[in-house]
C-alpha cells in the first residue's frame, strides 16, 4: 500500500493495476449503515478473499456480532452471535470473537483493518501471534476526553496511542487526528513503530435521484440529536426566518437524547407548522430522498471542549454535498474553511442570529444558491468512496 495521502483530490478513473492486497479482514463497531459497508463494497470485488466483522454498538442486550466471508467476490459464509453482556464488558467479547473468526476463516490476512482503536489493537495482537501480516488503524473519531471516568478514559487513550503508533498504517479522517496522536500525553510511552500516517476521509456515494421537486426554501438537518450538534441554533433562527420567508421549512432527520428539548423549543417559539420531525430513518435511499428536496444543509456544531467533530470529518456534511446542498456550518469541523473557499458552505458563528443572517442571505439569491449547488456536486465527485479508497490502497487510476 502506498504512503500517499488520501486527502487531496485527483482525477477519476478505474483502477489500472491489480489490487495490491489479496486477503483482507475488516473489523468495526457499527450503529447503522456507514463507512464499514462502503469499505466492504470496495474491497469485496477486488481482493481474493475478504472477512468482514461487525459488532453492534448499541445499549440493548443482547447485541449481535456478525461476520461475512467472501471469496472471489462471492459470499461464502456468514453468521452471527448474540452477546448478552453489559456494554463495557461486551468489548472484551467482541475482541475474542474477532480473534476466533479471523483464525477460522481468514488466517494470516495480508491486511487487517481495524476501524476504531479497540479493533486495531486486536489487529496488533493478531499480528504478534502471526495471524495477520499488516495492520491498519482507521481512526474514525477522537476526543481528548472519551469517557467520564478517569481510569476508563486513561485506559482508552493508552490503547488509542498504541494502535496509532504501532500499526503499520494509521488512517486518519482529518489532519487534526494525526496531530493529536503524535502530541498526546501517552505518545512518549509507546515505542513507535515505523508506520504510515495518512488521511483517509469520509467519502460519499453519488445520489442518483432527481431533484426536480427541490423546495427553494427548505432547510434540512440530519444526524444524532445531541446538544453539541447545535440544532437549537437553527430552531431559534427559524423564529425570525419565518417572518421573512413565510414558506420556509426545516426538516429534522434523526433522533437522540436532545430531541425532546428541541421539540419543546419548537412549541415555545410557535413554529410547529414550519418544522417537520421524521425521526430515525433507517433506509439510506429514504434519507437521500429527503435531502434532494431541500435547498440548504445545516451543520451548526457547538464548539464544546470534548466534541469529536473538531478532530473528525463529519459524514453528514458529505451527504449534503452529494445532494447538492450548500452547507450552513460553524468553524468546528476542519473541513469548514475549505468548503467556504469552494463556495460550498457559509461559515457562521455559533449563534442563532448568525445562522438566521447567513441563511437569509442564501435564500435571498436563488441564482447564487444554484451556482453553489453546482460547486457542491463538483466537490462530491472528488470525494467518492472509490477515489478515497483508491488513494488509501495506493491503487493507480486512469485520468
Amino acid at each position: 500500500m502506498s504512503p500517499g495521502s488520501a486527502g487531496s483530490a485527483d482525477s477519476a478513473g478505474s483502477s489500472s493495476a491489480p489490487f495490491p492486497t489479496k486477503r483482507v479482514t475488516v473489523v468495526s463497531h457499527v450503529r447503522t449503515t456507514g463507512l464499514l459497508h462502503a469499505l466492504e463494497r470496495y474491497v469485496v470485488p477486488r481482493a481474493e478473499s475478504v472477512l468482514v466483522i461487525e459488532h453492534q454498538l448499541v445499549h440493548m442486550v443482547p447485541a449481535y456480532s456478525r461476520y461475512r466471508f467472501y471469496e472471489d467476490g462471492v459470499l461464502r459464509k456468514s453468521g452471527e452471535r448474540a452477546v448478552r453482556l453489559p456494554e463495557v464488558m461486551r468489548f472484551a467479547s467482541d475482541a475474542v470473537l474477532t480473534v476466533v473468526w479471523t483464525h477460522r476463516m481468514q488466517r494470516d490476512p495480508d491486511l487487517f483493518i481495524g476501524v476504531g482503536a479497540l479493533n486495531a489493537f486486536v489487529g496488533l495482537l493478531l499480528r504478534a501471534l502471526g495471524l495477520a501480516r499488516r495492520c491498519a488503524f482507521w481512526v474514525i473519531d477522537y476526543s481528548p476526553r472519551r469517557f467520564d471516568g478517569r481510569v476508563l478514559d486513561a485506559v482508552f487513550h493508552l490503547v488509542d496511542s498504541v494502535a496509532a503508533l504501532r500499526c503499520d498504517e494509521t488512517w486518519n479522517l482529518a489532519p487534526r487526528m494525526e496531530e493529536a496522536h503524535l502530541s498526546k500525553r501517552y505518545a512518549p510511552l509507546v515505542r513507535r513503530r515505523t508506520n504510515v500516517q495518512t488521511i483517509v476521509p469520509i467519502g460519499v456515494d453519488p445520489i442518483n435521484l432527481p431533484a426536480a421537486n427541490r423546495h427553494p426554501r427548505r432547510l434540512v438537518f440530519i444526524g444524532h440529536v445531541l446538544e453539541k450538534q447545535g440544532l437549537q441554533l437553527a430552531i431559534e433562527a427559524m423564529s425570525s426566518l419565518v417572518e421573512r420567508f413565510p414558506d420556509i421549512e426545516l426538516v429534522v432527520i434523526g433522533d437522540g437524547p436532545y430531541l425532546d428539548e428541541i421539540r419543546r423549543l419548537v412549541d415555545d417559539l410557535g413554529i410547529d407548522a414550519a418544522v417537520t420531525f421524521t425521526g430515525f430513518v433507517e433506509s439510506q435511499h429514504d434519507v437521500e430522498a429527503y435531502l434532494v428536496t431541500a435547498s440548504i444543509g445545516l451543520a451548526t456544531y457547538l464548539p464544546t471542549p470534548d466534541t469529536f467533530t473538531f478532530y473528525a470529518d463529519p459524514g453528514k456534511i458529505k451527504l449534503y454535498l452529494a445532494a447538492g446542498l450548500p452547507v450552513c456550518v460553524t468553524s468546528v469541523p476542519a473541513i469548514a474553511r475549505d468548503l467556504e473557499q469552494r463556495r460550498c458552505a457559509v461559515v457562521v458563528e455559533p449563534t442563532a442570529g448568525s445562522v438566521a443572517e447567513h441563511v437569509a442571505d442564501l435564500l435571498s439569491d436563488q441564482h447564487d444558491l444554484e451556482q453553489r449547488r453546482i460547486e457542491c456536486l463538483a466537490y462530491a465527485e472528488e470525494i467518492t468512496w472509490e477515489r478515497v479508497f483508491d488513494r488509501a490502497f495506493g491503487v493507480a487510476v486512469n485520468s
